[in-house]
């Protein structure tokens, strides 16, 4: 995670202010610490990108119960989370037990009515990107519509 001061100065944003905000996004649950960890060595070999529509009229309790259903089918990367949608990656260490773990999470979940359709996913095997290292800053800017060079 890049420091206060680094993206201070990459973003023209106060470095207070950044501090400010990081704190209250720890805070709130909206960012969260993990520890860093080579996937390539433990085998990983699937990176999913997945875009899910849920329901109308749900609460902040469905965004959860949708939210841990997918922590639940891989190693979660991020996950961007607003009304009616959320959307993230995660990493697989093969295609059967992605396609079990998702297909089951998929049927729980239409199961309690908060998906009504199939979530789009992008299933990429990292050997053939040969990817060691990605820098996901530009992609996840781009998503969320930040027109600044991150």
């Amino acid at each position: 995670m890049l420091s206060d001061l680094e993206l201070s100065r990459r973003t023209g944003i106060s470095r207070p202010t950044i501090s400010g905000k990081r704190t209250k996004f720890f805070q709130s649950g909206l960012l969260t610490r993990e520890a860093y960890i080579d996937w390539q060595k433990i085998c990983c070999e699937l990176m999913s990108f997945y875009h899910v529509p849920i329901r109308h009229g749900h609460d902040r309790e469905d965004l959860a119960k949708v939210y841990q259903a997918f922590r639940r089918v891989g190693a979660p990367l991020f996950t961007y989370m607003q009304p009616g949608e959320i959307f993230g990656a995660f990493l697989s260490t093969g295609y059967p037990e992605l396609k079990s773990r998702l297909d089951q999470e998929l049927r729980n979940l239409s199961s309690q009515g908060l998906i009504t359709e199939r979530p789009m996913v992008v299933i990429m095997p990292l050997n053939e990107i040969k990817s060691t290292k990605i820098d996901y800053a530009p992609m996840v800017a781009d998503m969320l519509g930040i027109g600044r060079e991150i």
